[in-house]
């Protein structure tokens, strides 16, 4: 079993948290699953649209919050305390960018 990695400051600090926006989907799955074998879970945020579609990752202790590109209200409390995010995009986001850099 790989060895995880706390990416937060060696001197103790808070832990970096690593969001992955797009997680109930079909990359953000394997992307969640990926980072799962070298970040501890505490570590983690899957931001879906629908929270109930990442219980799986939930029951391992990963972060779960409600974030729809779509609704500007949601993305604010979602990334929260997130310091490196992946942005996975759907083909019906039009102007994710865009919400997002606001």
């Amino acid at each position: 079993m790989a060895n995880k990695t706390n990416v937060g400051p060696a001197s103790g600090g808070a832990l970096t948290r690593i969001g992955v926006a797009g997680a109930s989907g079909k990359l953000g799955n394997l992307v969640l699953e990926g980072l799962l074998k070298v970040v501890p879970p505490e570590q983690l945020v899957a931001i879906v649209r629908s929270p109930e579609r990442a219980a799986r990752f939930a029951s391992r202790g990963v972060q779960v919050r409600r974030g729809d590109y779509s609704d500007r209200g949601t993305l604010i409390p979602a990334l929260a305390g997130v310091k490196r995010l992946l942005l996975i995009s759907a083909p019906t986001s039009a102007g994710v960018l865009s919400s997002v850099k606001r």
